[in-house]
């Protein structure tokens, strides 16, 4: 539960979580309590769950999975003690690119790789068509 203290309610949430997380109570790769339960043990709404779970993202110690849940990220980041918030920001947006990157690559590579159902050969790629000879010729006519 939270307490009365005059911080928000929701960087109390996130400090608890971020407590177990760096113990160890949450170790990497960890599920973190669903949404349900985190109301129902911090006596939150779920728009102070929500914010805390965000703040945790933006300091890079968790990561979503869509459908799934929110999990401790595998490789914790090492921050200095002195690191700003924006530069902690900025370490998390630039690790979510590089994964949403390798997630693009990946598909890529499957859509290279996939067979066509009707022949098993690769799908054709589509060719622009040859520019129209009517144009050519018009082109080519002396002006009046």
């Amino acid at each position: 539960m939270v307490g009365m203290t005059g911080r928000a309610a929701y960087l109390q949430l996130a400090d608890a979580l971020r407590s177990k997380i760096r113990s160890g109570e949450l170790p990497p790769g960890a599920a973190l309590p669903s949404l349900s339960q985190l109301i129902a043990e911090y006596k939150v709404s779920n728009t102070v769950v929500r914010s805390a779970l965000q703040v945790l993202r933006s300091e890079g110690l968790t990561v979503g999975q869509q459908g799934k849940g929110v999990f401790v990220r595998e490789t914790l980041p090492e921050i200095e003690e002195n690191a700003s918030p924006e530069f902690v920001a900025i370490m998390q947006r630039l690790d979510e690119m590089s994964e949403g990157l390798r997630q693009l690559a990946d598909r890529v590579s499957d859509l290279e790789n996939a067979e066509s159902p009707r022949d098993g050969k690769s799908a054709p790629r589509s060719r622009r068509s040859a520019p129209s000879s009517r144009r050519s010729e018009k082109s080519a006519r002396p002006a009046d």
